[in-house]
């Protein structure tokens, strides 16, 4: 596959990193997945995992990737997500409690990450809600988290049930000035603008 992942049992953190020997086109790619199936789901020590990193090189986050399940939603400290990845796909996040969200990439767009990306179903599952109490944004998605604080709005066309709005969610929005390599380096400043 296009990409790595392993577990560190000593900080309780899933990394997900590139495959650097995969072929051009499938490098740093994640497969889509279907309910609980993604490979890390049933590996040793993913039941104790509170802390998802995606590395740089990495392109895209995979359907289901980090999902739960209603019953049994999964709580992370802490998720970063690094400036290669454009792609966010459907309920890559779903039923998940995430104490603080950091994303670096999508500088100027919300193209790629789908609606339904971090949503969990209510109680009684007629609702959907963003599950998220801190998000920190290096990139364009300051817009899209503060719809879920302000506003219901429909999930998706598949899904047609509304994501309500959490009024909780603290949002921090960073506008990154970009060093010469374009990549997230030493010589990048990071300005409030909140």
């Amino acid at each position: 596959g296009g990409i790595h992942w392993g577990i560190d049992t000593s900080t309780s953190t899933l990394s997900i990193t590139v495959n650097a020997e995969a072929n051009e086109a499938d490098r740093g790619v994640m497969n889509d997945y279907a309910g609980i199936e993604a490979p890390w789901n049933s590996a040793p020590g993913y039941s104790s995992v509170c802390n998802i990193v995606v590395e740089d090189g990495v392109k895209n986050i995979g359907g289901c990737a980090f999902n739960s399940s209603r019953e049994s939603k999964k709580t992370f400290n802490n998720i970063v997500i690094k400036s290669d990845v454009a792609k966010i796909g459907k309920y890559a996040f779903a039923n998940s409690i995430i104490k603080n969200l950091s994303i670096y990439g999508f500088r100027n767009t919300q193209s790629g990450l789908d609606a339904t990306a971090f949503v969990s179903a209510t109680e009684d599952g007629n609702n959907l809600i963003v599950n998220i109490e801190q998000v920190n944004c290096y990139s364009g998605l300051s817009e899209y988290f503060t719809l879920f604080k302000t506003t219901d709005i429909p999930a998706s066309e598949e899904d047609t049930r509304n994501v309500q709005k959490n009024e909780n969610i603290v949002i921090n929005a960073y506008n990154v000035v970009i060093s010469s390599t374009n990549l997230l380096g030493s010589n990048d400043k990071a300005y409030a603008t909140y």
